[in-house]
């Protein structure tokens, strides 16, 4: 293999590697559900995700979409009761490592984060009081 070729190859690999990725969590109507339960990302890769509240407008059902580390949505959980609405009911720990606002039924916000570089199964789920265990889904990342 010439050396142009091989140079050609790991920048096409560093450039793909590079891509961020373009995800989309909602939920399910107006049930204490995400659609999908399950995203994949590759360790360290550029995350752009747009939560989508599928609620209807009607429902008063304001969600969130949080990532935590693995092991900690329990725990995430009832800190971000505790938070309040001020704090858009998102604990402030270390274990949130991404998170939208309060998104009100119809609305969407778009957040932008770094996947965590370790492999691994990530809970997300809605802090919202009351919405976890229902809410949840997991964060598949590769390497």
């Amino acid at each position: 293999m010439s050396s142009f070729a091989l140079t050609l190859g790991v920048v096409l690999q560093a450039a793909f590697a590079a891509a961020p990725a373009a995800l989309q969590v909602s939920t399910a109507g107006s049930q204490l559900q995400f659609d999908p339960k399950e995203l994949t990302v590759h360790a360290g890769q550029a995350v752009s995700l747009t939560f989508v509240n599928g609620a209807s407008p009607d429902s008063n059902l304001d969600h969130t979409w949080a990532l935590v580390a693995p092991g900690k949505a329990g725990e995430v959980s009832a800190g971000s009761a505790a938070a309040g609405r001020d704090q858009d009911y998102v604990s402030k720990s270390p274990d949130v490592l991404a998170h939208t606002h309060l998104v009100k039924p119809g609305a969407h916000e778009t957040i932008h984060f770094t996947a965590p570089k370790t492999p691994g199964d990530y809970p997300y789920l809605c802090t919202y009081p009351a919405h976890y265990p229902a809410m949840t889904g997991v964060l598949k990342v590769v390497p």
